[in-house]
């Protein structure tokens, strides 16, 4: 079948003058263009090198990673949902030698938390029909993490809801 690749090298985000919140090294993605006449987004292959995340949640409850993608107060008011979502499948999802920083800014000081080395494998990630997908997952033996959301087009929407629930901070780092 056809195929389509698409590298990135060295890139980086960031809101300007400040850190970026999100880097790698480098992005591979092997697309099979011949499922979009079938309305689905295949990627065969998605790899991402040296990953790092820097997720700050401020005092008020914002958080960085999502500055971004979030909509002003006037666009809330307007939004409506999408009428066709997008479909989308992941065969192989290959993250290596990531790195994820953690602020959580308090008034009586700053908890942090670094994870280093981080190798995960998916397979076979998939939306279904509505754009909704599901991903889940152990911290370590007690501590179930859930991600989920919904991807759309027309326009482009994504949302995303993140679950980690009985996480025992006191394991992390003392705050």
């Amino acid at each position: 079948p056809f195929t389509f690749e698409i590298e990135l090298k060295n890139i980086e985000i960031a809101e300007p003058g400040e850190t970026p919140y999100l880097k790698f090294k480098r992005l591979y993605t092997n697309l099979t263009p011949l499922s979009l006449l079938n309305d689905l987004l295949e990627i065969d292959q998605l790899t991402i090198e040296q990953p790092e995340i820097n997720a700050v949640l401020s005092q008020s409850g914002e958080l960085n990673l999502l500055k971004p993608v979030s909509p002003d107060q006037s666009e809330k008011a307007d939004r409506k949902e999408p009428e066709n979502p997008l479909i989308w499948k992941i065969n192989t999802l290959n993250l290596s030698d990531g790195l994820f920083l953690f602020t959580y800014e308090n008034k009586k000081g700053d908890f942090k938390s670094t994870s280093k080395n981080i190798d995960l494998s998916f397979y076979n990630l998939h939306s279904d029909k509505t754009g909704m997908f599901e991903l889940k997952g152990q911290y370590d033996e007690t501590t179930p993490v859930k991600l989920n959301g919904r991807l759309n087009l027309s326009p482009v929407n994504l949302y995303i809801s993140l679950a980690v629930n009985q996480l025992d901070l006191k394991k992390l780092s003392t705050f």
